[in-house]
């Protein structure tokens, strides 16, 4: 298309005349406005929290820990069928009453009393062997009671052993009573749950003090592989829960065999399992 002379100067003096106005609002009303930057999401440690703890509650992060910890362990691998089946429970209370050299097998369990010497010491006092005769890892809970009070047995020599659970075949020991002839010692009540490996080395990676455990017996917790050690401060109301009998020893042994404790902690409305698959794994939040 050709432009005659009268158009090209037309539009030259539309462009300058653009221009001119351009410079002017430029100069005497400043910037031209753009348009605002969206805010910065602001982030919190309490955000932050929120969202590692969603990631941590879900299937998926819960599917992986059992795969990285036993491999860890270098054990076979547990699948989340596999923990989230019943772990069955046993409790005995039968009386058996043991002096040293008797033996009494309940519940898979060979208890025998002892007397031996108290290490770096010449004091002779009873000690309690308990041997895994079964096929499976148990959790275990032994009550006894000396026959003379509590109180004869106050200078015992503690020995540290795993006060949680004990592997098949195993053979724990744990100290008494001092000895005197005519003492006994009583079983008053033995409390089981089979566990599956990985159960059994979550279990045990377990404070001791943290469950439903006489002092002495807690105290002596000997962790079987340091490297998963846990050190979980014990809440007001989870102690209160236990004192009142709201949270028995079976409902915490049976969330920490199904839990590693560096990630999850125990709620106390948490109830040990009576049926496969009764809970959604991991357990928490609005499951319970």
């Amino acid at each position: 298309m050709n432009i005659t002379n009268k158009q090209y100067t037309t539009i030259v003096v539309g462009v300058a005349f653009v221009a001119m106005a351009l410079v002017t609002r430029v100069r005497y009303w400043g910037d031209f406005e753009l348009p605002g930057k969206p805010a910065k999401p602001v982030e919190t440690v309490v955000n932050a929290q929120e969202v590692s703890d969603r990631i941590a509650l879900s299937s998926g992060a819960y599917r992986s820990y059992l795969e990285t910890d036993a491999e860890a362990f270098g054990i076979p691998a547990t699948s989340e069928r596999q923990m989230s089946a019943l772990f069955p429970y046993k409790s005995n209370r039968e009386r058996h009453v043991l002096a040293p050299g008797d033996s009494a097998e309940v519940l898979g369990i060979k208890f025998s009393l002892t007397v031996e010497r108290g290490k770096g010491s010449s004091t002779k006092q009873m000690m309690l062997s308990m041997e895994n005769l079964g096929h499976k890892p148990l959790a275990y809970k032994v009550q006894t009671r000396p026959s003379s009070g509590k109180g004869a047995c106050a200078r015992t020599h503690q020995v540290r052993h795993n006060a949680l659970a004990i592997a098949v075949g195993e053979t724990l020991k744990r100290a008494e009573c001092s000895f005197r002839k005519g003492r006994t010692i009583d079983l008053v009540e033995v409390e089981i749950i089979e566990l599956p490996e990985l159960g059994f080395l979550y279990l045990s990676s377990m404070d001791a003090r943290n469950f439903a455990l006489d002092e002495r017996t807690a105290n002596m917790h000997l962790l079987p592989v340091e490297g998963m050690t846990c050190r979980v401060p014990q809440t007001a109301s989870l102690r209160n829960a236990i004192m009142s009998g709201k949270v028995a020893w079976r409902d915490q042994a049976d969330f920490y065999a199904r839990h590693r404790c560096q990630t999850y902690s125990f709620p106390v409305a948490y109830k040990a399992f009576q049926q496969d698959g009764e809970h959604s794994l991991p357990a928490g939040g609005d499951d319970l």
